[in-house]
């Protein structure tokens, strides 16, 4: 048993060590375009950005196209050696299609906070805290979540040029409002033109009020972007990508262009 256990001990030491080699090593190689670009895939990173995240939904036919389009500021608050505070607010326009013509205009908007501790757990930073819908709607049929109440959690993390982690929350409010929320993230960070990646990012819903077999909305694609770093150390980020809903409510669109353009401040 021993002769065993010895040789595997020392494998397990030697792999452990090729690892914290591999990170450290990923970790020094990290420079200014691919910080910037960690900062642009982090949810969970103590910046000041405003960021924009923007669907369109669409059939072959090309009829009765929606469009979504998210302003995100982000501000971030240091409390030293305990940890950082996120307040992000999520402000939706949505255009609908109408007869005679579509209907566009603010729907509701969502305001959440992590509180982000220093301590990580494993290799993940994690963050938590509440969330709230508001109704901001300006017409009944951009209606969003209405008036709600829920909790947020956040995991992310680095290993060498691969960025992952998620959202999951959930907000249950007026008009039996009772919807679940996960964002995986998982980006795989390129050395072509720097800062440039590919992944997936984009958002599972689970809305316990639909009718049955058109409670989930489930996306399926990939998304590409890049990140500039900019002399003064802020930072602009674009991406685009495309997705297929596998699972979504009855008569609903399956096709979503996707694209953001976002920027972090010094």
């Amino acid at each position: 048993m021993r002769r065993i256990i010895k040789p595997l001990m020392a494998t397990c030491l030697s792999v452990a060590a090729s690892v914290v080699s591999f990170a450290v090593a990923a970790e020094e190689a990290c420079d200014a375009a691919c910080l910037a670009a960690r900062k642009a895939q982090d949810p969970l990173a103590p910046v000041t950005a405003v960021f924009t995240d923007n669907t369109f939904t669409f059939d072959n036919s090309g009829g009765n196209q929606t469009a979504n389009y998210q302003i995100q500021p982000v501000y971030s608050i240091d409390f030293g050696e305990t940890g950082h505070l996120i307040l992000r607010g999520v402000i939706n326009y949505n255009s609908v299609p109408s007869t005679p013509s579509d209907i566009t205009g603010f729907s509701d908007t969502i305001l959440q906070a992590f509180w982000v501790p220093n301590t990580k757990l494993g290799p993940l930073s994690i963050g938590f805290g509440p969330q709230v819908s508001v109704q901001t709607r300006e017409n009944p049929a951009l209606a969003g979540l209405g008036d709600g109440l829920g909790l947020a959690a956040v995991a992310f993390g680095f290993a060498g040029d691969l960025s992952y982690g998620g959202i999951i929350g959930h907000i249950r409010g007026e008009n039996d409002v009772n919807v679940t929320t996960i964002q995986p993230i998982v980006f795989y960070n390129t050395e072509f033109l720097g800062g440039s990646y590919f992944g997936y990012n984009n958002t599972i819903a689970y809305n316990d009020a639909a009718p049955s077999g058109s409670q989930w909305t489930v996306p399926i694609g990939l998304t590409a972007g890049k990140t500039w770093a900019q002399p003064n150390g802020g930072a602009i980020d674009f991406n685009i990508g495309y997705y297929y809903l596998v699972e979504a409510a009855a008569g609903a669109n399956k096709q979503q262009f996707k694209f953001g353009l976002s920027y972090i401040f010094p």
